[in-house]
């Protein structure tokens, strides 16, 4: 994630000199340097520097967190897009004096199309919360939520998203391989329209729901109908509720 971001920023126009990394793994930072040409170091960041993404592993927090906040300046936006580290527990890691918020983004950010729920805490001004939606929006887009409950959520849809589509998209490919297509085929045509499906919505989501789509292309009595009605007969809106809402308590129970 963090080299998605890397690469987003980039991709945006921001200088590679205004970018430094801290990574103390020598064979990861050798790699980092020569992909980006940004300044990458094995212990701190620069003394004035100005945001901090948090891209490390949750397990990681405790005992990087205090080494960084001795190195920060007061007042450093802080970024973490670690699934299941709220806030509160970020502070008590760093100490007081630092703006605090969160993202979660997903998968395809690491190709500029992912989605990113952010949460700030009190401390954040108008400004900051634009530097930190700026920065998101280097992968895709972003959206606020107006509680840190809400970023579960955020990761049963969007976070954990992009794997029930790939599932989906594995199925469609065996199924038409089941009804004789090859797999070269089946696989392309499932991809294909996904791509397509996903495109059309997001160009029309100001006028049209993705319910609006579907019953477009699903008229009375034919393929496409017998396919909803089969799904709809078999609980799959349940099931994908009920799917999500799995992901969500999962995420509450990491952070406990």
């Amino acid at each position: 994630m963090a080299n998605g971001i890397i690469g987003g920023l980039i991709h945006r126009g921001i200088p590679a000199t205004q970018i430094s990394v801290t990574e103390p793994n020598a064979e990861r930072a050798q790699v980092l340097r020569e992909a980006w040409n940004i300044t990458v170091s094995q212990d701190a960041p620069p003394a004035d520097t100005e945001v901090i993404v948090l891209a490390i592993k949750p397990q990681v927090f405790p005992t990087a967190l205090p080494q960084l906040a001795s190195t920060l300046k007061a007042g450093t936006l802080v970024i973490s897009v670690a699934a299941g580290i709220h806030l509160h527990r970020i502070q008590q890691y760093l100490g007081s004096g630092f703006k605090l918020a969160r993202a979660m983004p997903n998968m395809p950010a690491l190709i500029r199309c992912g989605a990113t729920g952010l949460f700030g805490d009190s401390t954040l001004t108008d400004a900051d919360r634009a530097l930190a939606d700026n920065i998101m929006r280097s992968v895709g887009t972003t959206l606020w939520v107006e509680s840190e409950d809400l970023i579960d959520a955020v990761t049963a849809v969007s976070g954990s998203g992009p794997a029930y589509f790939f599932l989906l998209m594995e199925a469609m490919t065996e199924a038409g391989i089941t009804l004789g297509l090859s797999r070269e085929h089946s696989q392309a045509l499932t991809i294909q329209t996904a791509l397509g499906a996903a495109t059309l919505a997001s160009h029309s989501q100001h006028t049209q729901t993705p319910e609006h789509l579907r019953q477009q292309v699903t008229s009375p009595g034919g393929t496409t109908a017998a396919a909803i009605n089969h799904l709809i007969d078999h609980q799959f809106p349940d099931l994908i509720t009920a799917a999500l809402t799995r992901a969500r308590d999962r995420a509450i129970e990491l952070a406990r």
